[in-house]
């Protein structure tokens, strides 16, 4: 189910032309980012395996400075795929979803070469999943970390260093009794940087290079978890506000969660002739919002639309610069739209 929560309201200091603009947040629930097969299986446990092969110390670490490659360094990273597993647990057992979710940390194959992947048979599967009682197993088959080091020397005459890690993983879900598996990889980047005065004050201020990337490969498995399923994030929304009583009264009931009564509060703004086009437009803009609220996407996408031609007959820069945003928060309503 596609729900939001009206959470935080706040007086927007910015003044729009007639209007000045009042910000909130919503909390959107938005669909998994892996879709899993419709077909599936009704899962009560699952088990997490780790059948990533180790990485080589000496493999995807450079280091850089001043733009130009000054080599490369050795990182033991033999826990990469345990923490990663450990990551996937953690965020499995938050959803709640089954009644136990268990782990296997120890690589099943620990002499596999790492530039080959070999996911599991469907039969070793089953008998993992037969031994340890689960109804779905959940196994990492790769993992790969590279990182780059570097600093420079910026124009101001100060030192910028920066650690900039990347991650690819690719796991497999195998149900048990089933042949064919489903297969997905999940790839992420973090940055950690500093700017000083000193180039050595700057470097040593980035987090020690091993345990960033063992940290990577944990969150790497968390997010790859989470990728599974829906998850709630945080959109900002803005409602236009202008000095005119029947504004005032729609805003009222919007800030008391009235959302059918403040839509049609400035519907009369919206449709009534003698109003500016402006206001108008801005009656559209907050229409938009009170349909969404209600979750009646159609409604707030023609609102937008109504909005957005009446912000191309007023040719001022601020009318330009409401009908971007509009346009960015149509994509935003498509989006969830789309969600469905």
């Amino acid at each position: 189910m596609n729900r939001i929560f009206l959470s935080i309201f706040l007086l927007c200091c910015t003044f729009i032309a007639e209007a000045q603009q009042r910000y909130f947040e919503i909390e959107v629930r938005q669909p998994a980012r892996v879709q899993l097969p419709d077909n599936q299986p009704e899962v009560s446990r699952l088990l997490v395996v780790n059948n990533a092969a180790f990485q080589p110390d000496s493999f995807g670490h450079r280091n850089k400075r001043n733009d130009e490659e000054t080599g490369s360094t050795n990182i033991d990273l033999q826990t990469a795929g345990r923490q990663c597993v450990f990551g996937a647990l953690e965020a499995l057992e938050q959803t709640e979803q089954y009644e136990e979710v268990s782990v296997l940390d120890k690589p099943l194959n620990p002499k596999k070469s790492f530039f080959k992947r070999t996911p599991l048979s469907s039969s070793v599967a089953d008998s993992l999943m037969t031994f340890y009682g689960c109804d779905a197993l959940l196994s990492l088959n790769q993992l790969v970390l590279y990182d780059v080091l570097e600093s420079y020397e910026t124009e101001s005459g100060t030192f910028y260093a920066y650690l900039q890690a990347y991650v690819t993983t690719q796991w497999s879900i195998h149900y048990i009794g089933q042949k064919n598996s489903f297969v997905f990889a999940i790839s992420d980047t973090l940055l950690w940087a500093k700017e000083d005065a000193s180039e050595v004050t700057a470097l040593m201020a980035l987090p020690d290079r091993q345990t960033a990337l063992i940290d990577f490969a944990f969150y790497a498995g968390n997010e790859s978890a989470k990728a599974l399923y829906p998850q709630w994030t945080t959109e900002e929304r803005y409602l236009y506000h202008a000095a005119s009583k029947d504004m005032d009264a729609a805003l009222q009931c919007f800030t008391k969660q009235q959302w059918q009564t403040a839509f049609d509060a400035w519907q009369q703004i919206a449709l009534n002739p003698t109003e500016s086009p402006l206001l108008r437009a801005y009656s559209y803009a907050d229409m938009a919002l009170a349909a969404e609220m209600m979750g009646d996407f159609d409604a707030a996408i023609q609102c937008v639309d109504e909005a957005v031609s009446l912000f191309a007959k007023l040719h001022t820069s601020d009318a330009l610069q409401q009908k971007v945003n509009i346009l960015y928060y149509r994509s935003q309503l498509l989006s969830r739209k789309k969600a469905l």
